[in-house]
């Protein structure tokens, strides 16, 4: 299947309950069983022909392939490879999905899909799929194949997803969600509060001074502008922990860790604001946040970004003005 369509941006004010928006994506996708696409396994999922489908009033997509990109392959008898319906008791992954799928593999086959960690068999909560007459929303492309037509997947359900040959991370980006960054040479610092509540500004410990050092100003939809400094920028280096410009290594495997599908695996770290660590609100944990993995195209590498604007204890002022 080839698309000729060019997607439409959704329309803000058209109206979106209880209908789908569904969209071609020009990107290639490969879903696997196993964690990695190595050692020759075959994926479960191919396809060149995907869409993006938002869901009522959803600003995220999910990913839809055509049924027909599910890759079924026949085992000894009663074992196989494909979509098998989901128990009539099992939650729906939407409001307005008609039938829930896992996907079931035969043992006898096995080893042609999975890893050599995963089990004979396998099955998961995968996707799901709508009616035939699903109302579509106005702006959606009229070459789109009826909703029944397509299966829309969950890509936390599989071991790994590969968009061309970059794996996705934290779900499937929206074409319509903007990221830049650019280094600038804005003034950029950091204070925070020596307790919780109301303070004077005089009493604010300045933790985070970019005065001399270039910085990067990060814009993303729908998000206030983030202010990533370099490790030099920090007033006492070893009040942050772990330090600015660590390795994944020197993160604590139990540490706090999200995920975003633009800028990749975000690992927190704590600032300390006094000597006396003991002292009541002089930790603040999980306060700024590092990719010291990043995803190749937004390379954020050695930078270190805190919550601010956005929290109660941070102030963030930029050429002498207090931001949010």
């Amino acid at each position: 299947m080839v698309h000729h369509t060019t997607p439409v941006l959704r329309a803000g004010t058209q109206d979106t309950k209880g209908k789908l928006h569904i969209e071609p994506s020009p990107r290639a996708y490969r879903f696997f069983l196993a964690s990695s696409k190595d050692s020759g396994h075959r994926p479960i999922v191919q396809s060149a022909a995907a869409f993006l489908l938002w869901e009522g009033e959803s600003k995220s997509p999910r990913l839809a392939v055509p049924r027909e990109d599910i890759l079924f392959v026949k085992g000894a008898e009663g074992e196989y490879t494909g979509l098998v319906a989901a128990p009539k008791d099992a939650k729906s992954p939407s409001e307005l999905a008609s039938e829930t799928y896992i996907i079931q593999v035969g043992s006898a086959d096995g080893k042609d899909f999975l890893s050599s960690t995963s089990s004979a068999s396998f099955s998961s909560a995968c996707g799901w799929s709508y009616r035939g007459d699903t109302p579509l929303t106005a702006a959606t492309p009229r070459d789109v194949p009826a909703p029944d037509r397509l299966v829309v997947l969950n890509v936390s359900a599989f071991g790994s997803v590969y968009e061309e040959d970059d794996k996705v991370l934290g779900g499937v980006k929206n074409p319509y969600h903007r990221v830049d960054i650019v280094t600038s040479r804005r003034h950029v610092q950091i204070y925070a509060t020596r307790a919780p509540g109301a303070s004077t500004h005089e009493e604010d410990v300045l933790i985070a001074d970019s005065k001399g050092k270039p910085v990067v100003a990060l814009f993303e939809t729908g998000y206030p502008t983030r202010w990533y400094l370099p490790p030099e920028a920090i007033v006492k280096p070893d009040s942050l922990v772990p330090r600015a410009g660590a390795s994944a290594k020197e993160f604590p495997d139990d540490g706090l860790r999200t995920v975003c599908p633009y800028k990749g695996v975000a690992r927190y770290s704590t600032v300390h604001l006094a000597s006396d660590g003991e002292k009541e609100g002089s930790q603040l944990e999980n306060i700024a946040w590092a990719y010291p993995e990043p995803i190749k195209a937004l390379d954020l590498r050695g930078l270190v970004c805190f919550w601010a604007p956005g929290h109660d204890r941070l102030r963030l002022v930029v050429d002498e003005q207090t931001v949010g």
